[in-house]
């Protein structure tokens, strides 16, 4: 059994220190320098990710734009085939506000658009598709609001070959709405004015009609679904518009050193487009798909780096051991013959010249202590001459 105090022992356990210190610092450099790679990469793809989700959300944004835009453009359309119509042109010609209003009544709801008023070539309101507006009031409110002078054109120059109509996004203020015989506002809406040609080609009458963006639009409820993304129509800062989120009344911000826009409950990232001009619509997404990416490729690299980390201490592990062994292994090819000339020393001690000393033919220094002591020992004995002892004395020697 090792002592503690031996020559062995002490070289064992210096080895296993050295080492032990060595792999461990090893270890620990290896962990930090991972580390700090993995948040080096998640700042990096953090920067990535919110570049992607930018632009996809003004993709999104754009697109829904346009989604509004055609949404107002198909009224336009819509109320041309009205003005077409040989019936609505009869009985606009008839000055029948009865039959107007039965004709043009049904029309607007499946044309989807919320009123149609109709004028003369004086901008007089002489019908509409509902009985109870009020005529007289009506003409002399669009007589004095500036879209008649707007509208004037379209009877002065207009022709069957090369029709030209009007078509306005504006809000839906008390004046204008009083001016097309409603009662209702509305923060955006479409005016659209088609013109009524006689059968000489000249126009005679016209149909104003009107379709306000409703606070939940269809149009922009199919295309949340189809997209999986929030919309959120604004004018100015207040919204006017959603589909596909929880918070109708949520506004955007900026946010300090970003790209995107936060909505005001802190519940989504955001991108906005221009509609109009005067409105945006913005894209919506919440605010953890922002770092999903970040997060699963960080996870990732988190077991990776686990994984090499225990690994190493594995490896290191096997290392002190084969150290230990193969230390264990060099020192008792020292300590071994040191302990049996120890014995043979203490052999000398007790009288006993006779006993052998061990490992004197080893080349190393431990064949020269060797050989030192059984000189010494002859010497002492007598068991030589002086010359012999003289020629193997290790002075002598030296």
């Amino acid at each position: 059994m090792y002592r503690l105090s031996s020559l062995s022992a002490r070289l064992i356990l210096a080895v296993l220190a050295t080492a032990t210190v060595a792999f461990a610092a090893l270890v620990g450099v290896t962990y930090m320098q991972l580390r700090k790679g993995l948040e080096r990469q998640a700042v990096e793809l953090g920067r990535l990710s919110e570049e992607k989700l930018g632009q996809k959300l003004d993709g999104e944004a754009r697109l829904a734009g346009a989604r509004v835009e055609l949404l107002f453009a198909n009224a336009n359309r819509r109320l041309e085939a009205i003005a077409q119509r040989a019936d609505i042109v009869k009985a606009v010609s008839s000055g029948n506000g009865i039959t107007m209003s039965e004709l043009l009544g049904p029309a607007a709801q499946s044309a989807d658009l919320d009123g149609i008023v109709v004028v003369d070539a004086k901008l007089r309101v002489i019908g509409a598709d509902i009985q109870t507006i009020e005529l007289l009031a009506t003409s002399q409110t669009l007589a004095a609001h500036p879209i008649a002078r707007e509208l004037q054109p379209l009877f002065a120059e207009n022709n069957r070959k090369r029709p030209r109509s009007y078509r306005q996004a504006a809000e839906l203020t008390a004046g204008l709405a009083a001016a097309i015989g409603i009662k209702t506002t509305a923060p955006l809406a479409v005016v659209v004015v088609e013109p009524i040609f006689d059968d000489f080609g000249d126009v005679f009458a016209a149909l104003i009609a009107h379709r306000a963006l409703r606070p939940h639009e269809a149009v922009l409820e199919d295309f949340s679904r189809l997209e999986g993304a929030g919309l959120l129509v604004l004018a100015s800062d207040r919204a006017i518009s959603s589909a596909g989120i929880d918070n109708a009344a949520a506004t955007v911000t900026e946010v300090e050193g970003s790209t995107l826009l936060r909505t005001s409950d802190e519940a989504y990232w955001s991108r906005c487009a221009g509609v109009f001009d005067h409105w945006r619509i913005c894209a919506l997404t919440p605010v953890n798909e922002l770092h999903v990416l970040r997060d699963e490729l960080v996870r990732v690299g988190e077991i990776e780096g686990r994984s090499l980390t225990v690994w190493l201490i594995v490896v290191a592990a096997v290392s002190l051991v084969s150290f230990a062994v193969i230390t264990l292994l060099a020192s008792r090819r020292i300590s071994r013959p040191l302990a049996r000339i120890t014995e043979a020393v203490r052999a000398v001690a007790r009288g006993d010249w006779k006993s052998e000393v061990p490992s004197s033919h080893r080349p190393d220094e431990v064949g020269d202590i060797a050989r030192a002591r059984s000189s010494t020992w002859c010497c002492s004995a007598r068991c030589r001459s002086a010359t012999a002892c003289a020629r193997t004395s290790p002075r002598r020697r030296a």
